[in-house]
């Protein structure tokens, strides 16, 4: 945090979850090439905020897409990527409250 300040850290994380949570609510509803660029946009994303899991889990579903994996064979690495995003945010949401 030192390299943005405490401040300027809660202002890119409030928006990255923000964005992320509004991505996420019906992602499955989007065509594969949407919900790829989704993924691949957030795989680099949270690597900003040291969340590498969360990164690995959406390098695997944009491989999957690209292998031509159907969205419901693809859906259980969905949900667990929303699932680790969720509790991310708690994770982080502590931590900047605390700096």
């Amino acid at each position: 945090m030192a390299v943005f300040g405490a401040e300027k850290m809660q202002m890119l994380w409030r928006e990255f979850r923000d964005s992320t949570e509004n991505k996420l609510k019906n992602i499955e509803n989007e065509t594969p090439e949407e919900i790829r660029l989704c993924f691949h946009s957030l795989r680099s994303s949270s690597l900003v905020f040291g969340l590498d899991e969360l990164s690995k889990n959406c390098e695997i579903i944009e491989q999957s897409i690209l292998s031509g994996e159907k969205i419901a064979e693809i859906k259980k690495y969905i949900d667990k990527t929303k699932k680790l995003f969720y509790n991310a945010c708690e994770s982080v949401n502590v931590l900047l409250d605390n700096s």
